[in-house]
Formats: C-alpha cells, structure tokens, sequence
C-alpha cells in the first residue's frame, strides 16, 4: 500500500500548478461554508445567552385567558404548596421608545443570577442581592440605557437581554405599570413537593404552557428564514467549488492512466487502487479544509458586523459582534471539506473501476463516448426537476421550497451540457469556412472535460440573477412602501403625556395636521401582536399600501370598527378581508383589509383611536405625525415647532431622514447575500481557469495537425478565447430563464414561507447586461492563460506530436 500510495502521489510532483488549483478550490468552497456557519453560529450562541439570561424559557407558566393573573390565586397557590415565580410584564414609556418592562421574583427567578453577577461587576463591594432587591434599580440591554437614563432610576448592564426588554425587582414594575393586584404569568419551578392538589382543581380558569419572555419573542424563530438563507447560499458555494475538485481529481486519474496500467500489471488489486485514492483525497481534503478554515474565519470576521446590524435592525434580535472560534463550525468545516471532496471523487472511483477493466481506450474515444453520457445526465436532470417543481407544489412550507429549487437547479445543472452540444448543431457551417467547422467539432470534443465548469458557472449566473432580481425587487417595492407607510411630514415623540398636549395645542393653533398612533401589545394564536390606533385623516384613504380590501374600507374602519390587518398576520392564519380575527381574549373585530408590512416578522393591526379606547386595556403613544400645509417649508415648520416646545434637535425627524436611514439599514441587510455572490461567480470562474489548464496537456495532439497545414499560432491562440466566450455565452443564454425562475420561487414561495409577505417581481434588463460582461469577461481570463501557453510555445514541442504514433 505505501508504494502504491507513493506511486500515486509522485504524480502530483509533476503538476504543481494543477494540485494548486484543486487545493485553492476546496479551500474556498470551504471557506465561504465555514464563513456562513461561523456567522450563524455565533448568532445562535447569541440567542442562546440571551435565553439563557431570561432563564424561562424551558419553564412551564400559568396563563390567564385575559393575560391578568390575580394576586389573590398566586396566594391560594402557594398555600397550596406550589413552587411558582410570578411574573408581570407590560409596556412602560420612560423615553421615546416604550419598552417591554418585566418584573420578576428575584429570589426564585432564573434570571437572578445574571442580575446577581450584573451587580457584582458593576459595584465588587456590594454585598450579593443588594442592589437587586433595591426597588430603584432596573436592568436593561447595554444599547438600551442611553434611552433609560431619564428614568430617575438606577441602571445596570445585562450585555445579552433582548434589547427591548428592561428588568426589575416585581415590586417596582407593579408601581411603573400601576398594576399591584395583578400578574402575567407564573412560571412552575422544576423541583415541586409530592401529594399537591393539582392545578385544574385549584386554578380550572388558568392555562400551562410555554411562553417567552418578553414581547420580541424568541429571536431564534424570528431569525430562522435568515439564517437558512445564509445556510442555502454557504451550501450553494460549497458545492459551485465541488466543481473544481471533480475536475482536477477526474483529471488527474485520466493523466495517471499508465501508472495505473503498470501497477495493474504488476498485481496491485483494485480495491487497493482505490483505499490509496480514498486516503490521497482524504489527506488533500483535510489539507485544503485547515486552509479554508482559516480564511473562513477571516470572512466571517469581516461580514460579522453587517450581519450583526440587520439582526439588531430589522429584528431587534441580541447579536454580540465578536466572532469566537468555536468547535461546531471547525469540525463542520472539515467534515464538508472531506465529506465533499470524497463526493466529488465519486466519478474518480467509478472511472478508476472503469479504467481497470478496458485501459487501452484513449483518451479521445473516452471524450468521445462522453456524449452518451450527457444524453442521461439530461434524463437524470428532467426528473430531478419535474421531482422538484412536484414536491415544491404539492406540499407548502419553507424546507420544501429549498427542495424545489435544489432539484431545479441541479437538474438544469445536469441538462447544461446536452442543451450546449444541440446548440452547436444551429451553427452554420460550410465549405468556405473550414476552420469555423473545426473549432465547432472540437468544441464538441473538449466539452465533456469542460461541462462541470459549465455547470457551476450556469449555477453561480443563475444565483446572481435570481438573487439580484430579488433583491432589486424587494428594494424597489420596499422604497415606495416607505413612501406610502411615511405619511407625516415631521414624526416626533413625545416623552410624557404634558408634551403630547402641548404638541397638539401647537398643532391646532399652527394649522397643523396631527396624526397621532397609539398601540397596544397583545398577542394572537399565540404569537406576538401589536395593535395600532389612528385617527381619521385623508392621507391614509390617499396612500396606505392596500394589498386587499373590501369596499369602502376606511368607512369601515373609522365608522363601523373594523380593522386593518399586515400580509403576516393575514398569511398566518388564513384570514382574508371579511373575517374575524381575535385580537385579545374577549376582544375580536372583523378585517376590513389587509396592507402590506415589510420588514416585520410579527403580526399588527390598525384600527380607529375611538376603537381601541372602548377596551380596558393600556396604550401607549407611539408617536405623532405632523402634516405640513401647502405652502409651508418643512424645515421651517420644524424649527418653529422645536423653538415652540423647547425640543432638542433630534426629537424631530423628518420624513427624508427616516427614508434615507431605512434605505441604508435596507442596503446593509444584503451586503452579505452581495458578497456571497460574488464570490460564487469568482469560483465559476476558477473553476473554469481550472478546466482549460487541466486540459491543456491532451489538446496538443488537435492542435499540432492544424498548425502544422498553416493555421498559426496567434490563430489558435484565438480559437481558444473564442471557444471560452462561446461556451459562457451559451451559459449564460440558459442560466437567465433559471435564475428568473429562481426569483420568482424566491419571492413568492421562499419569502412568503418565511418572512409572511409576497413582493412583487420586477426585471431589471440593465443588471443582466453587467452581469453578461462578467460572465465573458471571466471566461476570457479563464480562457487567457491556455491561449498564452499556446502562442509561446515553440515549434519543436509542436512538431513533437508527430514523432508518437498517436
């Protein structure tokens, strides 16, 4: 075995550049998985911590129907002997963002301990509890306390709460929240007394369940779909770069046919041909997996951040913005590195097998048989396709719409090179051009060892083109839903209820149009919802972003108390303009019509002011909106209005501003799907740099007869190129139908499935044209080097050719 490995491996010393080539590209197909999973999984270990710091999150609670627990049955049961921990929880409005203030039992709470060790850092000679048992004293997220400090109550740091949620001792919330009788919920400790009445018979109104703490809810279902889509495009990129593995391994068996023909000879069995390949591909795997790893980890470095922003951002999920090398993602990284490099070697063992029963065949007839091949490969790729589009229709849901378009774009993948071989049958030919004629027949006969570089740079173009179309359109649709959403001139937000007064008797007097919004937490087949109250002004009949509605919506709305449900919540629970949704116990109202709501992972409603102030429940102002008249300057307006009420200079925010800040978080958001894709397409590029030079040493024997009868150099040297521009412009020609077809089932299965809204496609011509001049121009490099050798290369070496009876 240590010769026949040996004897193996000696081969690699003769074609460095090419062990290079296959070395750099697991490398980076490792790298860019890795890069992927080391952001997730510092996102999740972020959210665990965050779990973790809650400390409720495996506890069964008691609920009551109408979310109001009297103090009086907390009482009775534990008389009863049940160990509880009472929670209260509710909206609290200390600035100009109201928050989520829970209150807990810090002597039986879980998250005790991280209150505990929050005081110990901040004050080392506090004896333990003091500070927690203060009644003064509240914890909230490190981000959160600039906008507490006006509270009049003492702060300390919990670095991974969630961070709208502020914490304190249960005594102090009940004061904030005004509520001393009652309670949310109350969480049954794990270790319990035997013999206790159960709670059906103590408590028959109350429910157990699960419940997250805090209104955001748990940040791991919010930022699932985000997560998988990270996941999709680090696995698409593993497997564009698997491409250049399965070249350069096939490649490299196909250039060791004759020691393999003499170690058969001299009685090397297969199976041990095959252990000594196993082992050469599981020693270069493990060689290009550490590599990877290591410039994994610094592009997961340099993305952390813009990921970080768009979870805090757009899902106020807790994200820490340092990268840890953790053991999951290396261990993940080297078992893709392995798993997929033997993978790949697939057709190396199945060509070895092959080879060791027929090895006189050349080289040439072996291309030449490859155009059978291509005939099942096409079968092969029809029904992984018609598989998935089946699957991907029948059964809804998120997973199998990654399977649809996994079997689309593998089986398209598979159809590349028999589509690209009947394309070049259209071709003109014709006595007057024989060396038009040539280049086509040879173009025939050189793509079996080109289609795997085809097929990752179909998949790397049709990637760019769906997931820019994607994104293109959701940025398109998500400009103007911002203009139709900003209806207000200037927003401001009153931080007590003296300002609110006074901001609107300025308005009245200014003749200024307000546009107050109130809201109200609540929750909906058990998920988070926000409701929202407003008054009745033209502006919303002008421009709400209605996706569906009933006649005379806003009459229904403000007149008769109905309300306005997001495309989340619609899609959530099948509802539909004319039905009824609960949005409280004891509290329902009928869909008047359903907007869109982008951005946003829960449900909202909108209904009148009058509305919700029928019910008993707290409000909270969310903000003010101030309409400007006509022939009044904005800015003005708001100096006047600042001057007014003695308002600092960042308490008024003015339409533009918060469009061209939502605009730069929306931007920041795709900053990593961007560089994601450029790197696939720089891997189709290698991969196909690495298929022209891998092929460089059998095109000789074509070459050397053409110059020899008068074609010269700089000639073929041209061929190559355009044989290179040929085949990528064909590429691309059916890479553009899949990568449309890729953004529809993006935008309206994935996206649906996943976030709860559709966008609608739009097509952008212009990016398809850029992307065409990348695509040739990466094919004219790859193709460039090839053409090099060929025009320096001397006269003997071809005149070489003739002197082997080939």
């Amino acid at each position: 075995m240590r010769l026949t490995l040996a004897t193996l491996l000696r081969h690699w010393r003769r074609m460095p550049l090419q062990l290079g080539l296959m070395i750099a590209g697991l490398a980076l197909a490792t790298a860019l998985w890795s890069a992927v999973q080391a952001i997730n999984g510092e996102a999740r270990a972020s959210y665990a911590r965050a779990v973790e710091q809650l400390g409720s999150a495996q506890l069964p609670a008691l609920t009551a129907p109408d979310g109001r627990i009297p103090l009086a049955t907390y009482v009775s049961l534990r008389r009863a002997g049940w160990q509880l921990s009472p929670v209260l929880e509710g909206r609290w409005s200390p600035g100009r963002r109201p928050v989520t203030l829970m209150g807990v039992d810090v002597l039986s709470h879980p998250v005790t301990a991280a209150m505990v060790a929050a005081e110990a850092e901040a004050d080392p000679d506090a004896p333990p509890f003091a500070t927690v048992m203060q009644r003064e004293t509240l914890f909230a997220h490190p981000d959160r306390l600039p906008d507490l400090e006006g509270s009049g109550y003492r702060l300390l740091p919990l670095p991974h709460l969630p961070p709208d949620v502020v914490i304190g001792d249960l005594a102090l919330v009940a004061t904030l929240l005004d509520r001393p009788d009652a309670l949310t919920r109350l969480l049954i400790l794990p270790q319990q007394p035997m013999g206790l009445t159960p709670l059906a018979e103590l408590a028959p109104s109350l429910r157990v369940g699960r419940v997250q703490d805090g209104v955001a809810g748990d940040p791991q279902r919010l930022t699932r779909s985000f997560h998988l889509n990270l996941s999709a495009f680090g696995l698409l990129s593993f497997a564009v770069g698997l491409f250049i593995v399965q070249g350069s391994v096939t490649l490299g068996l196909e250039q060791r046919r004759g020691q393999i023909q003499t170690l058969r000879c001299l009685g090397v069995p297969l199976s041990q041909l095959m252990l000594a390949l196993a082992i050469e591909l599981v020693v270069f795997a493990l060689v290009a997996g550490l590599i990877g790893l290591v410039i994994g980890y610094g592009l997961a470095g340099l993305l952390l951040p813009d990921v970080t922003a768009t979870l805090r951002g757009l899902y106020g999920a807790p994200v820490d913005g340092e990268l840890t090398l953790r053991p999951g993602w290396v261990l993940s990284g080297l078992a893709m590195s392995v798993g997929g490099t033997l993978l790949a070697g697939t057709q190396a063992f199945l060509a070895l097998r092959r080879m060791a029963r027929s090895l006189s065949q050349s080289p040439v007839s072996g291309a030449r048989r490859g155009a059978h091949h291509w005939l099942r490969l096409a079968a092969g790729g029809l029904v992984l396709m018609g598989l998935g589009t089946l699957i991907g229709g029948i059964w809804p849901g998120l997973l199998t719409g990654f399977v649809w378009l996994a079997g689309l774009m593998v089986g398209a993948a598979l159809l590349l090179p028999a589509l690209l071989h009947a394309a070049s049958h259209l071709i003109p030919t014709g006595p007057d051009s024989p060396l038009r004629a040539w280049l086509i027949a040879d173009s025939r006969l050189q793509l079996p060892g080109l289609s795997l570089s085809l097929m990752a740079l179909c998949l790397a173009v049709a990637t760019n083109i769906g997931v820019g179309t994607m994104v293109s359109s959701f940025r398109l649709t998500f400009v103007d839903w911002i203009d139709q959403r900003l209806l207000a001139d200037l927003y401001v937000q009153p931080e007590t209820e003296t300002m609110e007064a006074e901001l609107m008797r300025w308005a009245q007097q200014a003749g200024v149009r307000a546009l107050p919004r109130y809201q109200i937490d609540s929750r909906s087949g058990n998920a988070p919802l926000r409701l929202f109250g407003i008054t009745d002004d033209p502006r919303y009949a002008e421009e709400w972003p209605l996706l569906r509605s009933q006649p005379d919506v806003w009459t229904r709305l403000f007149d008769q108390g109905e309300i306005l449900i997001n495309e989340q919540l619609a899609h959530r629970q099948g509802l539909s303009p004319g039905a009824v949704v609960e949005l409280a116990p004891g509290w329902s109202a009928r869909v008047a019509g359903v907007y869109a709501d982008y951005g946003n992972p829960d449900g909202q409603a909108y209904m009148s002011i009058d509305a919700m102030r029928d019910r008993d429940m707290p409000m909270t102002l969310s903000q003010i909106g101030l309409v400007a008249p006509a022939d009044t300057a904005i800015e003005d307006l708001a100096q006047e209005l600042r001057a007014a009420l003695a308002l600092p200079p960042g308490a008024v925010i003015r339409r533009d501003a918060i469009r061209a800040t939502s605009t730069a978080i929306f931007d920041r958001t795709f900053v990593v799907t961007g560089a994601l894709n450029v790197l696939t397409l720089a891997v189709a590029g290698f991969a196909m740099l690495t298929s022209f030079l891998s092929q460089w040493s059998r095109r000789l024997p074509q070459l050397s007869p053409l110059w020899a009868m008068g074609v010269t150099r700089r000639q073929l040297a041209l061929c190559e190129v355009l044989r290179s521009l040929g085949f990528a412009a064909g590429t691309f020609l059916l890479a553009l139908p899949l990568g449309l077809l890729l953004a529809w089932i993006l935008l309206a299965h994935i996206n649906l499935e996943a976030f709860g809204w559709r966008v609608p496609m739009t097509l952008f011509p212009d990016d398809w044209l850029r992307l065409f001049a990348l695509t040739l121009l990466a094919a004219a490099v790859a193709a460039l080097g090839p053409a090099t050798r060929l025009l320096r290369l001397s006269p003997a070496r071809l005149l070489g050719v003739f002197s082997h009876d080939r």
